[in-house]
């Protein structure tokens, strides 16, 4: 049993290693964004962890994880929260998430008020994604109050 434990945790450790190098050579830390002017700055690099026993890692208290920013500061904790139903969690990966789709809805909403009708944008990965979009024929004539619960549907 103690062979078996000390294998799983060199394991998780070796592997936390390998995926820590591998994203750090994608390109993790690159720059993303809408292409075009944005309607908001990009959201700020968060650094995640894994849920392993290697060092800088913390496991938040649920109680205690503080406010999310968008501007991120010293608003939120960092660290790894266990859950029931979805085992461990990283905040900056889930604050991060949060952020970018921030980022996205108001860029969205943006260009769709403008009826724009294609742009693109991406993360901080090197994948550009294209969106297209079509407006009904009768789109100018609709009144504002639909064409903004359409817009925040699609957005």
């Amino acid at each position: 049993m103690r062979m078996l434990h000390w294998c799983a945790g060199k394991n998780v450790v070796v592997g936390g290693l390998l995926i820590s190098l591998t994203l750090s050579l994608a390109g993790c830390g690159g720059s993303g964004g809408i292409r075009g002017k944005s309607v908001t700055r990009l959201p700020r690099i968060r650094i995640g962890r894994y849920a392993s026993p290697s060092v800088g890692t913390v496991f938040e208290n649920p109680e205690n994880i503080g406010k999310h920013r968008y501007s991120g500061g010293s608003g939120g904790k960092k660290g790894i929260l266990y859950t029931c139903r979805a085992g461990h969690v990283d905040l900056a990966h889930a604050r991060k998430s949060a952020d970018w789709a921030a980022y996205l809805y108001r860029n969205f909403t943006d260009r769709m008020r403008r009826k724009v009708t294609e742009f693109s944008f991406k993360f901080r990965e090197p994948a550009r994604y294209y969106v297209e979009l079509t407006y009904p024929a009768n789109w100018d004539s609709l009144p504002q109050t639909q064409k903004d619960a359409v817009i925040k549907d699609v957005a």
